[in-house]
């Protein structure tokens, strides 16, 4: 849950549990729904102030399906992907073998700063335990075992949803059994 504190997502999903584009500005379809062009909104930026692009997306694409990130339980929701390319800056293509319902859905993912990964050992980064997110908070503290401390970022580039409250407290209560 602290995750979707930290990130934003390409969609999210509204009351009447449809998706609906968050840092994505539009997106088509095309070729019997085998092909997907998503636009990003040009003003998304990460926590340390550098722009989010489509490198980011599909950097986080690239880890998802790497073994070395261990996201097993995401990668079988891009087993139909033929490619993801650059289109330009803000956009990029997905192309499929045939047709897959839940592409969308799978497209909903919480991108990761390439400009910051791509330089670390991606399993033991400090940036894991503290993220670099393009949400509306940032990790402050983590005291193991006890409690996680989010902060509300001062340039948080939704503005309209702006948070209101400027610290969250995710407290740990330990599992007796």
């Amino acid at each position: 849950i602290v995750i979707s504190f930290v990130y934003d997502s390409l969609f999210d999903v509204n009351e009447k549990l449809d998706l609906v584009p968050k840092i994505i500005d539009s997106f088509e379809v095309y070729q019997n729904s085998t092909l997907f062009r998503f636009k990003l909104k040009t003003n998304v930026y990460w926590h340390d102030g550098v722009n989010l692009t489509a490198d980011d997306i599909i950097y986080t694409y690239s880890m998802i399906t790497n073994p070395i990130s261990k996201a097993f339980n995401k990668v079988a929701q891009y087993k139909n992907v033929l490619y993801v390319k650059k289109v330009d800056r803000y956009t990029f293509e997905v192309k499929y073998k045939e047709p897959y319902a839940p592409a969308l859905e799978s497209w909903a993912m919480t991108p990761i700063p390439k400009h910051i990964f791509e330089k670390e050992d991606f399993q033991n980064s400090q940036y894991n335990r503290y993220p670099i997110g393009c949400g509306p908070y940032r990790v402050s503290k983590i005291v193991e075992g006890q409690y996680i401390v989010l902060e509300k970022v001062t340039n948080y580039w939704d503005k309209e949803n702006e948070p209101k409250i400027s610290k969250v407290v995710f407290r740990i209560i330990k599992d007796p059994t």
